[in-house]
């Protein structure tokens, strides 16, 4: 059984797949399938990851000093079959990271092998959006959305771009589409409309577009795309840590650099200027100067200081730009007190969190208070997830670390 306790898995497997998109004769299959090769043998470290509005990465060292030919064998496939070869990490009996394989390394004056994957969000990034994407909600091509959920509209823009049969035989190609969840919205902030048009950019890029200026988060377990919102104060805390939950020290820094007392959103693009003859003919320029809108405080002890999003999205309404105009603002007054942990901090095997529980975008609050002149608590949001494993040999048992990146939530307070 796998042990949940981070830092205390006894083995790890990594399995071999070929994703088959066509058949002997080179023709598309009705659907992709997965064929079973085999277990990748002389394993010395294991290394895999979770992140937030990216693709995560693996990478296996492999040792094949004395291997046999079915290890050579295996090895030759996946080189062969880059990008086409999948991986399944299994942590003790728990599967915990999916992906395909993008780089197999040897090298003549070493035993050792490398193999590099990532997980699907590489494919979202590999996908470009066509101006004249089919299939839109209101009968149209192209990105026009009506007022709906954000994760909603997210998905329906990796559907149609995952089955547009012009570009993708068979339709959903990598097998994404059946694995995705998306999570239901009620919050009115999190009801947007988005009017992108005819826009040209990676289905990727697109998603964290959403993410930057209406809250959508995104995230990949083993093969399953994560559609949810971002999260706040108002969210469920699944742990809080303390300090003695690492293994390493954490440095609380009161940061005025990100403080912000006025959030403006606007559709205006950077650097655009007034057309010269718009005073004269301004029916020739319905769209400038766009929509502009703010939220904020007039008076408090910290004066006036704004903070400046802008939308890419010059079909954006009112609503749309007043609730990006809040998300600029968010956590910015009072200025924020961040829990900085460095890239070599470790969740400590006593931590009040389980492998499974490790999903970016989850909250977590944070309690630093061991040798500091001003204890702070706060909110935080998990980006990121690094888990290297290497297996017991005659000088040391396994070994398991687990590193995290978190980032501030909307607000903090001093204790």
């Amino acid at each position: 059984m796998a042990s949940p306790i981070l830092g205390c898995a006894s083995q790890y497997r990594v399995e071999v797949f070929l994703l088959q998109r066509v058949d002997n004769a080179d023709q598309p299959l009705p659907v992709p399938q997965m064929r079973f090769i085999g277990v990748l043998e002389g394993i010395i470290q294991v290394s895999w990851g979770r992140r937030l509005r990216n693709f995560s990465e693996a990478e296996i060292l492999l040792d094949f000093n004395n291997a046999s030919a079915e290890c050579c064998r295996l090895f030759q496939i996946v080189a062969d079959s880059t990008r086409v070869a999948q991986l399944r990490i299994w942590r003790d009996d728990v599967q915990v990271w999916e992906g395909e394989v993008m780089q197999a390394i040897e090298g003549t004056g070493t035993s050792v092998k490398t193999i590099n994957a990532r997980d699907v969000v590489q494919r979202l990034d590999d996908t470009v959006n066509p101006p004249d994407l089919p299939g839109g909600p209101m009968g149209t091509t192209g990105l026009y959305y009506p007022r709906m959920p954000v994760t909603e509209i997210a998905y329906d823009i990796v559907e149609r771009n995952l089955t547009d049969t012009r570009y993708v035989d068979p339709v959903d190609d990598t097998l994404i589409l059946g694995y995705t969840v998306v999570e239901e919205i009620t919050d009115p902030d999190d009801i947007v409309s988005y009017n992108a048009g005819e826009k040209v950019d990676s289905v990727g890029n697109i998603l964290r577009e959403l993410g930057q200026s209406y809250g959508l988060d995104f995230t990949v377990i083993n093969r399953s795309l994560r559609l949810q919102r971002r999260r706040t104060t108002r969210d469920q805390t699944f742990a809080r840590l303390t300090t003695q939950d690492l293994i390493g020290d954490a440095e609380a820094r009161a940061n005025g650099n990100a403080a912000a007392t006025r959030g403006w959103a606007t559709t205006q693009a950077e650097n655009e200027k007034e057309p010269s003859d718009f005073d004269t003919n301004p029916e020739l320029y319905p769209d400038w100067p766009g929509i502009t809108a703010n939220t904020g405080v007039t008076g408090s002890r910290y004066g006036r200081i704004d903070i400046l999003n802008r939308i890419h999205d010059n079909n954006a309404d009112e609503d749309d730009v007043i609730s990006s105009s809040r998300r600029a603002a968010w956590g910015r007054n009072p200025p924020p007190s961040e829990i900085l942990l460095p890239t070599e901090a470790q969740l400590a095997p006593g931590a009040p969190l389980t492998m499974p529980e490790l999903v970016p975008g989850m909250r977590i609050d944070f309690f630093a208070e061991d040798g500091l002149c001003r204890p702070i608590r706060q909110g935080m949001r998990l980006l990121a997830v690094d888990v290297v494993w290497t297996p017991s040999s005659a000088n040391q048992a396994a070994g398991e670390q687990v590193a995290v990146e978190l980032s501030t939530l909307s607000d903090v307070t001093g204790v």
